[in-house]
């Protein structure tokens, strides 16, 4: 993920079927996590809201988030990319 000093982003990524994507997590503790199309989401414990909507609370630092399309046996060569949209709040500051 990106790191943002204002404590937020919001990131797109375009993905195929049947690819995976893995970000590096250091900053962020929530991270929603909205799809065109199903995912599944590995690497953190989430609240599922929908095949393609993730709530993800209290996820540890320097954790991957994994991130599998899961449209099966679906030809990346005449499906449209599923754009994975990632909302991100930074880790609070420990005292």
């Amino acid at each position: 993920m990106f790191k943002n000093d204002a404590g937020t982003v919001t990131v797109t990524f375009l993905v195929l079927p049947g690819q995976t994507l893995e970000l590096y997590d250091p900053y962020f503790d929530f991270v929603k996590v909205t799809a065109d199309f199903p995912i599944s989401l590995g690497g953190v414990d989430c609240t599922l809201d929908g095949p393609t909507d993730f709530d993800c609370r209290d996820i540890p630092k320097d954790r991957y988030l994994i991130i599998d399309d899961s449209r099966a046996g679906v030809s990346p060569d005449s499906s449209p990319a599923n754009r994975i949209k990632f909302v991100a709040v930074h880790h609070a500051a420990s005292n």
